[in-house]
């Protein structure tokens, strides 16, 4: 169970080089997975796909790592301003309510944005999927 194993949670920058804010109140941590549980699976348009690439590219996409009591780690990528959070291929929506709770953690949060070589590799990416999609 993450909400009782994760003892940190980090928002660092989109590569993950950078530690932005830093949460250890296990209350704070618990609430926040909460949270993140009540994302739903997000069935996302190319428009929306194109909105992410945007955004990790602007720098306005987020890990959120969470270190785990046994020394391990857990990490997504968040996009605040879409309400999408990410893990591996899967994007899920977050409701209203979470960044209702939540979005302050992430207001002020400074981050370069990433090489445009990034940006384009991430479009051709989510391109290439969506064609085999079809396939």
């Amino acid at each position: 169970n993450l909400k009782e194993r994760a003892k940190e949670i980090q928002i660092l920058n989109h590569v993950g080089s950078d530690v932005l804010k830093k949460m250890t109140d296990h209350a704070f941590i618990e609430s926040i997975i909460e949270g993140l549980y009540s994302a739903t699976n997000a069935d996302l348009t190319n428009k929306e796909y194109e909105a992410i690439g945007q955004a990790q590219s602007e720098g306005k996409s987020y890990l959120l790592q969470f270190n785990i009591k046994d020394g391990t780690q857990m990490a997504m990528y968040i996009i605040p301003e879409l309400k999408i959070v990410s893990m591996g291929d899967a994007y899920y929506q977050l409701p209203d309510a979470f960044f209702d709770q939540f979005g302050d953690i992430f207001a002020g949060l400074k981050q370069e944005a990433l090489p445009l070589y990034w940006a384009n590799e991430f479009r051709a990416r989510v391109l290439t999927y969506r064609m085999n999609i079809f396939v």
